[in-house]
């Protein structure tokens, strides 16, 4: 025996009912408030009338309750969309804007590219100060220009290698290139600094690590031949 789905009562024969239009269930037609009329329009084609159990409608008006929000949140979706791109746009177009600024001042990369490749050619490179030039006490004003640049030379051979020899016991005597900065002026009483170029990187680092015995000869100071040009400007702008 089936119950009424509003009344949990018994559905007995000859009893008038009607069936729910949403969960099928019976319904008495006294709880309904339906006469003969009405059933005849539930039960026409047309479905001119619907019924429904309590239950039933109470879900469905939950149902068009939800449907509400539901059918606002894409459009919800969309303006946060719109709003995360807006915002985005902002801080973008500023970087765009600032990104002139960043740029090194007065640098031009190529020369930084250029001296870098200068700068790994120098870390070979010794800047000695105070070699004297003893040999411009006998040289003569009618000596050839050639003869002149080879006693030069091989009195500054001479005095580096016994220099370099004093700093560095493991030193090997080997050809040097030397070159004086500046002009030779016979009788000067200041003598030319002098750029040493040696084998290695290593070599050179030896020899500065040892340069405290400088004081027992007539060197005043030695360097490594580097300065601060492009390279440190282009480093200093971009903060390495």
């Amino acid at each position: 025996m089936n119950n009424c789905a509003n009344c949990t009562g018994p559905i007995k024969e000859n009893t008038n009912y009607i069936n729910c239009d949403a969960c099928q269930r019976f319904l008495h037609m006294n709880y309904v408030g339906l006469n003969e009329h009405d059933v005849k329009l539930t039960r026409a084609k047309s479905k001119v009338v619907k019924v429904v159990c309590n239950s039933c409608h109470t879900n469905i008006r939950q149902l068009k309750d939800l449907k509400t929000p539901i059918t606002a949140f894409p459009e919800q979706i969309t303006a946060n969309i719109n709003k995360i791109k807006d915002d985005s746009q902002t801080p973008i177009s500023q970087l765009k804007s600032s990104l002139p600024t960043v740029q090194p001042k007065d640098v031009q990369f190529e020369d930084v590219i250029q001296e870098f490749t200068e700068r790994q050619k120098r870390k070979v490179n010794l800047i000695i100060f105070g070699v004297d030039e003893e040999c411009q006490d006998y040289i003569s004003d009618s000596d050839p220009k050639e003869q002149l640049i080879v006693r030069l030379f091989e009195n500054d051979k001479s005095s580096l290698n016994n220099i370099l020899s004093t700093i560095d016991l493991n030193y090997n005597n080997v050809d040097l290139n030397i070159q004086h900065l500046g002009r030779f002026v016979k009788g000067s009483l200041r003598p030319r600094s002098v750029r040493v170029t040696l084998n290695s990187e290593l070599d050179v680092l030896n020899l500065l690590r040892n340069a405290k015995v400088l004081k027992t000869t007539c060197v005043t100071k030695m360097y490594l031949s580097l300065w601060t040009t492009h390279l440190d400007k282009y480093l200093t702008t971009n903060n390495f």
